[in-house]
């Protein structure tokens, strides 16, 4: 599992150590560091877990009650800071993005992810906030440590870059396999604490197909998605793709 991770700091301290050429240069850079399991050495958080998104600090504040209302809420934020670095083709410029002071910003808040509990959420609730997470995380992971394209990266890409979350960490494909497709592919072993996050196999839905975004040019568009009306939002998400032209095999 990923080390634990170093104390909460602030945004502004973040952006100062990544533009510092060592962090052992500022005042106190200990919230940004953690012990190497392997050395005992301290190395920054991110170099001892690089494929946790989240893991530049460890959350301990306050914890929204709401965890739809926290990844909806990152979504939103995430959307904002790359539409503004938007290229030609609607493409994004995702290396200048995240060198923006504001993405940085976004990383630290990004920890509050931390503190959820797959566990501790109902099935519809836990299949809106799945959806959102794995969405969000496409964008965050695009920006962060580049798009999964070609042979080389993708393989490694969907099952080692993720989220943590209170209940362990879950990558692309923890969160599509594991939980939302109710574990069918064995991704996650029967010894595994996760597995008690999957999804019953009879609950299921084809039409998650429709609203995952992998950031192929064929992948559906991003879509938000609520637990009240996520049955209703599936059912719309995937009527637009079916009539948009594309071929679905059953």
């Amino acid at each position: 599992p990923p080390p634990p991770y170093a104390s909460p700091t602030s945004p502004s301290l973040v952006t100062e150590a990544r533009l510092c050429s060592s962090v052992s240069s500022l005042p106190d850079p200990s919230p940004l560091l953690t012990a190497d399991p392997a050395t005992g050495a301290m190395r920054p958080n991110e170099d001892v877990a690089p494929g946790v998104l989240n893991c530049c600090v460890r959350y301990k504040d306050r914890v929204d009650p709401d965890p739809e209302r926290v990844v909806l809420r990152l979504k939103s934020e995430l959307d904002g800071i790359l539409s503004r670095y938007h290229v030609s083709s609607g493409r994004v410029d995702y290396v200048s993005a995240s060198k923006s002071p504001d993405f940085l910003a976004f990383e630290v808040r990004t920890a509050e992810l931390q503190s959820i509990s797959l566990l501790r959420m109902g099935k519809r609730e836990r299949k809106a906030f799945c959806l959102n997470l794995y969405n969000l995380m496409i964008k965050h992971a695009f920006t962060k440590v580049g798009e999964a394209t070609g042979r080389h990266n993708r393989p490694h890409f969907f099952p080692g870059v993720g989220y943590e979350l209170s209940d362990g960490f879950f990558s692309f494909d923890h969160v599509e396999n594991g939980v939302l497709r109710a574990n069918r592919s064995g991704i996650l072993p029967p010894s595994d604490p996760r597995l008690r996050a999957a999804l019953d196999d009879s609950d299921v839905d084809p039409r998650i197909h429709f609203a995952l975004n992998c950031g192929a040019s064929s992948c559906p568009p991003i879509k938000k998605f609520t637990g009240m009306s996520v049955e209703e939002e599936l059912g719309v998400v995937a009527k637009a793709y079916c009539e948009g032209g594309n071929v679905v095999v059953g």
